[in-house]
């Protein structure tokens, strides 16, 4: 005859502290503003010919389902404007955190993608 052990050893072991690894709160809006004022450092040193290219992604956006389209029309009209990369920074720090978050996100994908097919 076997004896059978009551717990269940494939059950997790829940404890009531904080995982370490996890961020925190603040931790993570800290990062996001981070994230945000490096993108909008990055839109700013930007040519005025990527600031054309972005109004275009921007116009394809609104016409095309599934491409952000309000994002590169906000950034590339910053950056083609005079004392646009300074509105474009106020304007960030008013609005809320999640769409701007959201909206530089996109932008810094595709910046990305621009500078690995088309290096400096």
């Amino acid at each position: 005859m076997t004896a059978t052990n009551s717990v269940d050893d494939t059950a997790p072991d829940v404890t009531d502290a904080a995982d370490p690894a996890t961020p925190r709160g603040s931790d993570v809006a800290a990062r996001e503003t981070a994230e945000d004022d490096q993108a909008i450092l990055r839109i700013t040193n930007l040519p005025r010919d990527v600031g054309w290219m972005m109004i275009s992604v921007g116009v394809l956006g609104v016409i095309l389902p599934g491409l952000p389209g309000a994002p590169f029309l906000i950034a590339g009209t910053a950056l083609l404007t005079p004392g646009g990369p300074q509105l474009l920074t106020r304007w960030a720090k008013r609005r809320p955190k999640g769409v701007v978050h959201t909206g530089l996100k996109h932008i810094s994908r595709w910046l990305d993608d621009l500078e690995r097919r088309y290096p400096r």
